[in-house]
């Protein structure tokens, strides 16, 4: 009897959840299609959307926090918006990220530090989105489908892999067994995210330019004299990154 009463409540949120989303996605889509053919007026009228729904959903969070903390507590990501004008934040509250990131105790399952020194060089900022990679592989249900991370393709098979071992990994904390079990598997998505031949990507530009600077020095000429050196440097950030952000 237990179970048909369930049963009754589960339905009308069911149905609602269905119509909720056939009438959000609905013009969406067209939207984007036209947004993505360089259409201005499709553009902002999206901006305008997104922004509305954006802007209601954070302060539903910044009213109601504790109906939110229970997905937020296992999620590292979650909408927000900036303001242009630090004065208004105290003003409108549920714009500010880090307040609504307190509201609602986002991430604190996850073992991402927010509150510290949280780091804001280039390694902590790959490391913390490698972070966020791994944890949507964890949170994925449902049979496997080939990866594109824009440096590597993964098939169905190769993806399922990666997949478990981003699911076997624990809690992420300072611990140095843990940070070396994360670093394991990071130290593979870099080559998936950003190619084999990763010290070549537009975004670490900054660490050849580091290098050839170091090079001009008689001091560093030997030292820094090969290509390898700028990988050891990159690989050598990205890990210092990953115990930065680690609560």
């Amino acid at each position: 009897m237990k179970i048909e009463r369930s049963r009754i409540k589960e339905q009308p949120l069911a149905e609602e959840l269905r119509t909720g989303q056939e009438s959000l996605l609905s013009g969406f889509e067209s939207l984007l299609a036209r947004a993505e053919r360089g259409l201005e007026d499709a553009a902002e009228e999206l901006s305008q959307r997104v922004t509305t729904i954006v802007e209601r959903f954070l302060r539903a969070c910044d009213q109601k926090p504790k109906a939110f903390r229970g997905v937020a507590k296992e999620w590292s990501i979650w909408p927000a918006l900036d303001v242009l004008e630090p004065r208004l934040k105290k003003k409108y509250r549920h714009y500010d990220p880090d307040w609504i990131r307190k509201r609602v105790h986002l991430g604190e399952r996850t073992g991402l530090k927010y509150q510290g020194k949280k780091g804001k060089e280039l390694g902590s900022q790959i490391a913390r989105e490698l972070f966020t990679i791994i944890k949507i592989q964890q949170r994925q249900t449902g049979p496997p489908v080939p990866m594109n991370f824009g440096g590597v393709v993964l098939a169905r098979r190769k993806a399922a892999q990666f997949r478990a071992r981003c699911k076997r990994l624990p809690v992420l904390s300072r611990n140095l067994k843990v940070l070396a079990q994360w670093w394991r598997v990071m130290i593979n998505l870099i080559d998936m995210r950003y190619g084999r031949s990763f010290e070549d990507h537009e975004v670490f530009t900054k660490f050849r330019t580091d290098v050839k600077e170091l090079q001009k020095r008689k001091a560093h000429t030997l030292k820094y004299a090969k290509e390898y050196q700028i990988r050891d440097r990159i690989l050598g950030d990205i890990r210092q990154g990953l115990g930065v952000i680690a609560r």
